[in-house]
Formats: structure tokens, sequence, C-alpha cells
């Protein structure tokens, strides 16, 4: 009897010990692999500045010949006001871009306000607007082609003609050395109509250009043109 006994409490000793063992091996004995990564990263650089704050007209225009010995300028306002005239002349070329980003960049433009104000006709009572806008080497004029015969015709040209130039740039450009890629667009007024305006005009143009300046020294209103470029540089996505 006693030795059943002590069979049976070896067999349950046994099988507790084999419990445990099976306990321990789960517990301390499995595959494990693991990995972890960390990075980090900061924004990246932009830091562009568009200086668009030249003149686009002047008080006062120089003589471009050098053998001109009588003054300096022969055109100049008597007050603060800009002026135009036949001979005459300027250029937006003074758009200065700065900074490195570290983006691709589109740099386009857009005239905000080309207007003009008074009455611009000649002694006939017919518009005229001798002003010739030359756009990344492409002179706008009226009378140019048959589409642009009027005031209204000839700023859309010249307004399209900007906005279709722009320039684009990859990442680490830097846009103080790309001056030169810069909108070019120019204005002037032809001195001498039977030179040049044999082309531009098809006919002598003094006496209209007298027109225009008799008007601008008798009339309570003004002669007025208005020049506004808006240049923009847009992170390319």
């Amino acid at each position: 009897m006693k030795k059943n006994l002590m069979m049976r409490m070896a067999s349950v000793l046994l099988i507790a010990v084999l419990m445990s063992t099976c306990a321990i091996s789960g517990t301390f004995a499995k595959y494990v692999t693991s990995d972890s990564g960390s990075d980090s990263a900061r924004v990246a650089k932009f830091g562009v500045a568009v200086d668009n704050t030249g003149a686009l007209f002047l008080k006062a225009y120089e003589k471009n010949e050098a053998s001109y010995t009588l003054g300096d300028n022969t055109v100049e306002s008597v007050d603060s006001s800009n002026v135009i005239a036949p001979g005459t002349t300027c250029s937006n070329t003074n758009v200065v871009l700065t900074g490195k980003p570290e983006v691709a960049v589109k740099v386009t433009y857009e005239i905000t306000a080309l207007t003009i104000s008074g009455d611009w006709t000649d002694g006939n009572g017919d518009e005229y607007f001798p002003v010739i806008f030359n756009v990344a080497g492409t002179d706008y004029y009226i009378g140019m082609n048959p589409t642009v015969d009027s005031v209204e015709t000839l700023f859309a040209a010249v307004k399209k003609a900007v906005a279709d130039y722009s320039k684009t740039y990859a990442p680490n450009t830097d846009l103080a050395g790309v001056a030169s890629d810069a909108l070019d667009i120019t204005w002037r007024w032809e001195f001498d109509g039977a030179a040049s305006g044999a082309t531009l005009f098809g006919y002598q143009t003094d006496e209209q250009d007298t027109d225009l300046g008799d008007k601008a020294a008798s009339s309570g209103v003004e002669l007025k043109i208005e020049l506004a470029i808006k240049t923009t540089v847009t992170q390319i996505d």
C-alpha cells in the first residue's frame, strides 16, 4: 500500500517537474529579431528676394549722341513728374533677383497696369499713340499688323508677350547670377518720324507728335501713361 502511494507521489512529482521544464523553456527560449531607424530633416531653404522698384519712366533723359554739348539732358520736366517725349526711351532691365533656393523655381512676369489718360488724338481727332514697346526683342506698336490697330489691341499684345515670358531654374541656382535672363521690356518714342516712322507707322509723324505736345501744354487734363510690372518667383512642384 505504502509502495503504491509512494509510486503515485513520485509520478505526480515527475509530472510536475516536466510541466515546470516546459514552462521554463517556453519563457526563456525563443527566436527574436528586431530593427530600429531614426532620421531627421530641415525645411528646404527658399530665401528669394525680388527687387522690382526701378524706374520705368524718368524725369529727365540724356541725348544719346556723344557730341551733344549744350547740357546733360535734352528732356527734363519742370517738377517731380516723369515725362515722355519724342526721342526718349527707358528699359525695365533693372529687375534684381537674389537668393539660392533649394527648390526648383519659375520666374514669371505680369503687367498689372498699362493705361493712358487724356486726349491721345492728333489734329484730325484720330487716335494717335506713338510709343513703341519692345518685349524680349520684339517690337509692338499700333499698325504692326492688322490685329494691332488701336491702343486697346496694342496693350493686349504687350501684356500677352510679357505673360508668355518665363524662366525656370534647378534647385540651388544662384538667382543673382542669372540677371541676363530677366525680362527686358523697353518703350521708346521715335524722334524722327520720317526716318524710323516710315517702317513703323508708314507716314511722317512730326505733326501728330506736335499735336500731343501742344495739348500737354494747354489742356487742363494731362496726357499720361502708366506701366506697372510684377515679377514672381514660384516653386515648381
